[in-house]
């Protein structure tokens, strides 16, 4: 049997930085991590209202019940 060459992806994320899932708000980069839609469309379901956003410290970040919602199909 030979063995297969594996490839692995250029960007690691140790599980421990990832969000918890209740957590109440995700950064942007948070929600690709986790394998939400990429930067383009958050911003675009944002600009739609499927996703709520609020700006904390400078920074948009994803309402964790917005998101969980879209996910499950209720948005």
């Amino acid at each position: 049997m030979q063995s297969q060459a594996v490839s692995t992806p250029t960007e690691t994320f140790p599980i421990a930085s990832l969000p918890l899932p209740n957590a109440l708000a995700f950064r942007i980069d948070e929600v690709r991590r986790m394998g939400g839609p990429g930067r383009t469309k958050v911003y675009e379901l944002i600009r739609t209202g499927a996703l709520k956003a609020v700006k904390a410290g400078g920074r948009t970040v994803i309402v964790g019940d917005s998101l969980r919602a879209l996910l499950r199909g209720e948005a």
